[in-house]
């Protein structure tokens, strides 16, 4: 009523509210939304520094298996046929269909001992395997079954008699192995990290915070371990727009309106709780939280409450008030004086005084309007009004 009405006195309370609303979007600026990034900048920060976590580990991998050489400069070989029969067996015992002509002929290749399986191929066939996976699309047949070929030529191991070899020999088998170990180590890391697993096979930016971090999808372990991988930078970007994403269910994403949605805010606020303790401290977490209990308690009306919700209800009362106020500019003898207390009097006690919104518990005595008190304005109802 006060927000419809000229009334300076009424007009105090939508502007509390509005001075209020604009509190808790305040309190989400000060907490990183004001200049966040979008969904897109803060994917594009942290795809980047997620591919630059996985260049770096590869260039230290690549580095181990390049001094994998004998003192003649020999790369270590690997167990060729070994490994090309133990692919051939577990595509038959998956039932696989056929592949590429070109991974046919290497794995005979290799079975008939044809073509040594020095590290360097083992490594260039491995890579070259990941991007014909990669091509596959929808074709999840052919895609495990170059999956099956990659593990097996991965997990290549050197020859039974790779022990007996001269010191140089054995400096370069030592470090082949621990080119192994870092190569495992590093797929471990990227099959327990969806998010990194989808940067290694090019995501797109698109979608990368919800498939990755707010999505339903994403589990509280993912989240912790995506955030490990991100450098300072990508992790601040993502922080930033992680609040950004609440204010903007909080807002419908109008950012030129003053309002907030408490519940929509409480609601993405609790489908993200046990994700926050990735980016944010229990105490920042609890601001957040306080955001929205404040929202709640603004905004929730009471058990027993008998205010009228309808706008066009207030709209209307509002309005009969202040053609009323106007009316009394042209009643004589000061009875004017008496006609706008009374019309100040009833607008102020129906919007500011809490009784009249909580229902009176125990006997009460019926009061009369006071509006119908005063003759004139009584007089001066018609049919419609009474």
């Amino acid at each position: 009523m006060g927000a419809n009405s000229t009334d300076p006195v009424l007009q105090d309370l939508p502007a509390l509210q509005n001075q209020n609303t604009r509190a808790l979007l305040s309190g989400l600026d000060e907490a990183g939304a004001k200049g966040a990034p979008s969904a897109s900048d803060a994917s594009v920060a942290a795809i980047g520094s997620l591919k630059a976590r996985l260049a770096s580990e590869e260039a230290s991998r690549d580095a181990l298996y390049a001094a994998a050489r004998d003192s003649q400069g020999r790369s270590v070989v690997l167990d060729g046929p070994a490994a090309a029969q133990a692919a051939v067996r577990k595509l038959k015992a998956d039932n696989v269909g056929k592949l590429p002509a070109e991974v046919d002929q290497i794995l005979n290749d290799l079975t008939a001992g044809n073509t040594p399986l020095t590290v360097e191929y083992q490594q260039q066939l491995v890579k070259n395997l990941y991007r014909k996976m990669r091509g596959a699309g929808d074709n999840g047949d052919l895609r495990h079954g170059l999956q099956v070929v990659r593990d097996a030529l991965d997990n290549a191991e050197l020859p039974a008699n790779a022990q007996g070899v001269d010191q140089a020999g054995k400096a370069a088998v030592d470090a082949f192995r621990a080119a192994r170990s870092a190569h495992r180590a590093l797929r471990e890391r990227v099959d327990s990290n969806p998010a990194l697993r989808a940067v290694e096979d090019g995501v797109e930016p698109d979608r990368f915070v919800q498939r990755y971090i707010v999505g339903a999808e994403a589990s509280a372990a993912d989240v912790r371990a995506l955030r490990e991988e991100l450098n300072p930078e990508a992790a601040s970007q993502m922080r930033k727009h992680l609040v950004k994403y609440l204010k903007d269910k909080a807002t419908g994403g109008d950012e030129d309106l003053v309002k907030f949605s408490g519940k929509t805010y409480r609601d993405a606020l609790r489908a993200m709780r046990d994700k926050l303790p990735a980016f944010f401290s229990e105490s920042e977490i609890q601001t957040l939280e306080d955001i929205g209990n404040a929202a709640k308690y603004m905004k929730a009306q009471p058990d027993g409450s008998a205010v009228n919700n309808s706008a066009s209800g207030a709209l209307l009362l509002g309005r009969r008030l202040d053609a009323l106020g106007r009316v009394s500019r042209y009643v004589p003898f000061g009875v004017k004086n008496v006609i706008e207390g009374g019309v100040q009097a009833a607008q102020q006690r129906q919007a500011m005084a809490p009784a009249n919104a909580l229902r009176q518990l125990g006997p009460t005595k019926t009061r009369p309007n006071p509006l119908l008190l005063l003759p004139l304005v009584a007089a001066g109802q018609g049919p419609e009004d009474r």
